[in-house]
């Protein structure tokens, strides 16, 4: 699925917006999107606690959000797009 968009990547950042085992309050499928929102707004930086700036580093790729089902079906499909980024 995101093949293309990460040749040489070393660092792949991946939403997976998922709350359908959650046992009482849902929500957290819709944490990706308000990572990003933070991470990407201003507001805070893409330096890590060694002073690695991803912003410039080719190796970092943003690869958004999986698009899963949220329900039992969104486990098949997280290990299948997991696997298939990592066996690249």
């Amino acid at each position: 699925m995101f093949q293309h968009l990460m040749p040489n990547s070393k660092i792949s950042l991946v939403g997976v917006p998922f709350d359908a085992k959650s046992s009482f309050l849902t929500g957290s499928s819709e944490g990706p999107h308000a990572i990003r929102q933070t991470l990407f707004s201003g507001v805070s930086n893409l330096y890590s606690e060694i002073g690695v700036d991803l912003d410039n580093v080719d190796g970092f790729k943003d690869l958004i959000d999986l698009k899963i089902d949220n329900s039992d079906d969104g486990y098949i499909q997280i290990e299948k797009e997991v696997a298939e980024e990592l066996s690249d």
